[in-house]
């Protein structure tokens, strides 16, 4: 045993065939070889270009510095409440140990070198590839590394990564442990598993959410992805111009936003996109110019579709309480809607078209839907029930289109029926209006209000509209001059009764509520 002490120094040793130097404080080696069951002690003292091969080691305790060390095939150094800087690790069975105060900084593993960074350990400004591995433990932390090139970065339970790069090649593995700042670079990948967490991640490579996995904050951009497995969880994921989000079977995300894209003097540039399969779910996702919602089978609830938005809406999918409004003008000319498309075996329910606001019905079928001013309701082969138009409110019901129990009310809210379409049991309020075009079908007309007592206007209707059968409401049992009153009574008895007194798909309030209050005398 060799013991170097303070103020003494020594150079070009070498520690071997189980020997062991002791580097006390104060003292200093430097240009060092440990190999062959050698072991250098760097108990507070320093080390500056240390070789370390096979079956050598060194241990950097309290105090200690190793500079400039070279680890070689089925060698090591652990750091133990000192200090490593710029340590190289290559070749199998080379590794690197952090733990208890330790912190090793400018780290480069390679070729089936690996640094465990454990309790109380800390490494700062790594870069790891070509089968080099950084495995992060309970109690450990890694920040401002680089992954690429084939090396990966592992993430336990208990574990923590900030500020990482991962580039083209590289993997990231986050198995019960929490990453923040991410950025994933195109072909770099990162898989969030059982108990792992991702935050503020920017992505242009792949990301794959899987059971129990959680990634909150995540920005994706044009050559990014993010896959949301069965069971996989994402918070307010960002998707703009090629960014993607495929939402499987028993995947979930919350607060997504898709778009915008960049509006080149061609047209848009790629466009962003969230896809949801059957199973998966969409909850209160925005869709902003440029972006689309594509739901294959998939639920979107709570949904908000703004100028130049659209969602598409296939056999089996869904959209629950659909906000859709906005128009724009892009430099280039023309008009970008707010859109929702329900094509065959497609259902929208609850849904709200405000100003600007398109929805098509092709084939599919829409419940409890609001049309008001600026907004305009497409049917063509499928229906639509429970529809109500309101003031500057248009729909076109076209053929093999089918419209049934509406309403229209207010200024210039109307209602046209062309060939091939149909339309039942429609009330047109007062300033509504409703055509019926050759060839379409219309049948019980109800009119209500003070209009139902204007006899030009009721006549005009008839010679207008021979094929329909006109009600008052009278009929039903709804006196015209009471039908305000009743309306109030009806909300009272709901206010009464604990029950909701609005419809947030026709007042675009953000949820039902109990209307009024009561008071009690004293």
């Amino acid at each position: 045993m060799t013991t170097i002490s303070s103020g003494q120094t020594s150079s070009g040793i070498t520690v071997s065939g189980g020997d062991t130097t002791i580097v006390l404080s104060g003292g200093t080696v430097d240009v060092v070889q440990v190999d062959n069951k050698g072991t250098l002690l760097l108990n507070g003292g320093d080390a500056v270009g240390i070789t370390i091969l096979a079956g050598g080691g060194v241990g950097v305790a309290v105090g200690g510095v190793a500079s400039n060390t070279s680890v070689h095939r089925n060698a090591y150094i652990s750091v133990s409440g000192g200090k490593a800087i710029h340590t190289i690790i290559s070749g199998s069975g080379a590794f690197e140990g952090v733990t208890s105060g330790g912190l090793a900084i400018n780290t480069s593993i390679r070729a089936g070198g690996n640094l465990n960074v454990g309790k109380s350990g800390k490494a700062r400004g790594f870069t790891v590839l070509n089968s080099g591995g950084v495995n992060v433990g309970r109690g450990g932390v890694a920040t401002n590394g680089t992954v690429s090139g084939g090396g990966f970065l592992n993430i336990a339970a208990g574990g923590r990564a900030d500020a990482i790069r991962v580039a083209s090649g590289g993997a990231v593995s986050i198995s019960g442990g929490v990453a923040d700042a991410i950025t994933a670079e195109s072909s770099g990948t990162v898989a969030v598993k059982a108990g792992g967490s991702m935050t503020n991640a920017k992505i242009d490579g792949y990301v794959a959410l899987f059971s129990g996995g959680v990634a909150s904050n995540t920005s994706v951009g044009s050559d990014g992805y993010v896959d949301v497995l069965n069971g996989g969880t994402a918070h307010g994921v960002t998707a703009v111009s090629g960014g993607g989000v495929n939402v499987r079977s028993g995947g979930l995300t919350v607060d997504a936003v898709i778009g915008p894209a960049a509006i080149l003097s061609t047209g848009f540039s790629r466009l962003p996109y969230e896809n949801v399969a059957k199973g998966g779910v969409a909850s209160s996702t925005t869709v902003k110019l440029g972006g689309v919602l594509n739901l294959q089978g998939g639920t979107a609830d709570a949904l908000t579709v703004l100028s130049g938005g659209s969602v598409s809406v296939g056999a089996g999918g869904a959209t629950v309480g659909a906000v859709i409004q906005g128009a724009v003008m892009p430099s280039g000319g023309g008009i970008l809607y707010a859109s929702e498309d329900v094509s065959s075996g497609g259902v929208a329910r609850n849904t709200r078209l405000g100003s600007g606001g398109i929805m098509n019905v092709v084939g599919g079928s829409a419940n409890t839907v609001a049309v008001n001013s600026g907004a305009y309701l497409s049917v063509q082969g499928g229906a639509v029930t429970q529809l109500t138009v309101l003031s500057g409110g248009g729909v076109a019901v076209g053929s093999g289109g089918l419209t049934s129990g509406t309403v229209i009310r207010g200024s210039a809210a109307n209602e046209g029926v062309g060939s091939g379409g149909r339309a039942l049991n429609t009330t047109v309020g007062s300033g509504g209006y409703f055509v019926v075009a050759g060839g379409g079908t219309a049948s019980g007309l109800i009119i209500s209000g003070g209009g139902a007592r204007n006899g030009f206007l009721i006549q005009r209707l008839r010679d207008l509209l021979p094929q329909l059968k006109f009600y008052v409401s009278d009929d039903f049992g709804l006196p015209i001059d009471a039908k305000e009153a009743i309306a109030f009574a009806l909300l009272a008895d709901r206010t009464l009764n604990g029950l909701p007194g609005n419809l947030p798909s026709v007042t675009g309030a953000r949820r039902p509520v109990i209307l009024g209050s009561i008071y009690h005398p004293v």
